[in-house]
């Protein structure tokens, strides 16, 4: 009865983990992991870490602010240099109420729209230089906060790649502590079992009593079950290391 509580209790929490609606007869498609292959480690810490480095989204968005500081740096010490400006204008004008003067008979006559377009043309060309003489302190200053905001995002940039090393270092210590377990526990059940199976045949010829069999059972029972969990424990941490490596997570 306290067992299937327990369940219950685990499933719902599970479904308000997840956030889902409907959170009556929720259910748990268990993997079939009979087919995993429980080996030692191969990839190294080291590996991983080269890995992830480049696929990580956190390590490429300090990259990133590390490369546009470098670029307004390069803006900041581009006020130091000359500017050369060249400008060009191009304009005309038009008159709802220009009148033409006839030179013959001084009378005033209509003046065409077309033509009061090109005989309003003005055309204008210009050079300038700037150089910066009297704002060179702001300049300086310019670049030395950019400078320090550079080397302010390359420590960040630095800091998480240290996080990242590691939070892998754990990640591949708890996958080869979860193996250890395993393969502790595969030789218990082994044991436990050459032991139950002695017990079973002593049980059978009346040498012993049914208290002790059930006792070598419970202890099967639970050698069995350490086993299981200390199985699911070593796939969970060899998923998370397949996450550092680019894998996909899959059961």
């Amino acid at each position: 009865m306290t067992a299937g509580n327990d369940l219950d209790m685990s499933r719902l929490n599970l479904a308000q983990l997840l956030d889902l609606e409907a959170r009556i007869n929720f259910q748990v498609a268990v993997p079939d992991f009979s087919d995993i292959d429980i080996s030692e480690l191969l990839t190294s810490v080291d590996d991983l870490f080269a890995t992830a480095e480049t696929i990580l989204p956190e390590v490429k968005s300090a990259e990133y602010s590390l490369k546009s500081s470098e670029k307004q740096l390069s803006v900041a010490k581009g006020y130091r240099s000359p500017t050369l400006s060249l400008r060009g204008g191009y304009d005309t004008r038009y008159s709802s109420t220009a009148k033409m003067i006839d030179p013959v008979t001084l009378e005033q006559l209509s003046y065409p729209v077309w033509d009061q377009l090109k005989d309003g043309v003005f055309k204008s060309v210009s050079v300038g230089l700037s150089i910066p003489i009297f704002n060179g302190w702001q300049v300086q200053t310019g670049i030395k906060n950019a400078r320090l905001n550079m080397q302010r995002y390359q420590y960040e940039l630095q800091l998480t790649k240290n996080t990242l090393y590691k939070e892998i270092q754990q990640a591949y210590a708890d996958a080869a502590a979860a193996l250890k377990q395993y393969l502790a526990a595969s030789k218990a059940v082994a044991s436990m079992e050459e032991a139950f199976r002695y017990t079973e045949q002593r049980y059978e010829v009346g040498l012993i009593n049914f208290v002790d069999y059930s006792t070598a059972k419970t202890q099967l029972t639970n050698a069995q079950s350490d086993l299981l969990q200390a199985k699911f424990a070593y796939i969970f941490k060899t998923k998370v290391l397949d996450f550092y490596n680019g894998r996909p997570i899959t059961l």
